[in-house]
C-alpha cells in the first residue's frame, strides 16, 4: 500500500511542467537535486553555523534508483561517482520540463525535458517510506519543495 506521502508527492509532480532548471547536482548524502526556477538567497544553520546557499521555487530531491537518458543512450544514474553525476547531469540546466509520467503500481516515474532527455525514476518497494517527523525533507523516494510549491492534497 503506499502512503499518503508518496501519493501528494505524485500529485506535486505536475507543478514541474513548463518550469527551467536552473541547477542539477548531487550532494553528499547521494540524493540527486534538481533546482527550477529562480534561485532565491537564503541562509541556513549549518554546524559550524550560518552558511549561505540558495533555495529554488521548485526543487525535486530524488533518493532512489534514478537514471538521465538521452534520446540515443543512458547519460548517468545513481550509482556514477557525484563528479560524473554532476558533469553529466548539467546537460538538463537551461531546459524545460515537459512532462512527467508516473506508472503505478510501483510508480516508476518519467520526467521528460524540452531537450529530449529524460529521468526514470524507480523507487523500491523493499525500503520504508514511510513520513518521519520531519516535514520538509520526508522519507520518500522523491519529493518536491520550494517556495513556489502549492500545496495538494493530504499530508
Amino acid at each position: 500500500m503506499v502512503s499518503d506521502r508518496i501519493r501528494r508527492e505524485t500529485e506535486l509532480l505536475p507543478q514541474l511542467h513548463g518550469q527551467e532548471c536552473a541547477r542539477a547536482y548531487s550532494n553528499f548524502a547521494g540524493i540527486l537535486a534538481l533546482n527550477f526556477g529562480t534561485l532565491h538567497p537564503f541562509v541556513t544553520q549549518g554546524r559550524d553555523g550560518p552558511r549561505d546557499t540558495l533555495k529554488a521555487d521548485y526543487t525535486l530531491f530524488i533518493q532512489c534508483a534514478w537514471r538521465l537518458e538521452s534520446p540515443a543512450q543512458m547519460l548517468v544514474g545513481m550509482y556514477d561517482s557525484d563528479e560524473h553525476i554532476n558533469q553529466r547531469t548539467r546537460v538538463l540546466v537551461g531546459s524545460r520540463v515537459r512532462a512527467t509520467r508516473v506508472e503505478p503500481p510501483g510508480y516508476t516515474t518519467k520526467i521528460t525535458f524540452d531537450n529530449d532527455h529524460s529521468i526514470w525514476l524507480f523507487p523500491c518497494e523493499a525500503v520504508d517510506f514511510l513520513p518521519d517527523e520531519d516535514v520538509e525533507y520526508p522519507r520518500t523516494p522523491w519529493f518536491v519543495i520550494g517556495v513556489k510549491v502549492a500545496d495538494v492534497g493530504s499530508k
